[in-house]
């Protein structure tokens, strides 16, 4: 069975800062419609935004760290000497992190 991360997240942000059991539709008002209190609905607002933030910044290291590998491996050549990168590699490393940061 296929997950759906995003999904999964915001039901289980829902179940804990809004004590709503699943954000699947029941076609059933009572199981469908909720009272919120503000401070409840502001928690699980933050906490929707930290998932997303730190979700983004786990993805933004990957891309970094894939790319300063592959830019490592262009320094070492097949015999194990050093050589100096390409600037196309440089320039990709650079635009990697500052798209991460």
């Amino acid at each position: 069975m296929e997950t759906n991360m995003p999904f999964d997240t915001a039901e289980a942000i829902a179940r804990e800062h809004l004590g709503i059991e699943t954000l699947r539709e029941r076609k059933s008002d009572s199981l469908d419609f909720h009272d919120c209190g503000v401070l409840s609905i502001r928690a699980a607002l933050v906490a929707a935004y930290e998932a997303g933030r730190s979700n983004g910044k786990v993805n933004a290291t990957r891309n970094m760290t894939a790319t300063l590998k592959a830019l490592l491996r262009e320094c070492v050549t097949e015999g194990g000497a050093r050589r100096a990168p390409s600037m196309a590699a440089i320039e990709q490393a650079q635009q990697t992190v500052r798209n991460g940061i």
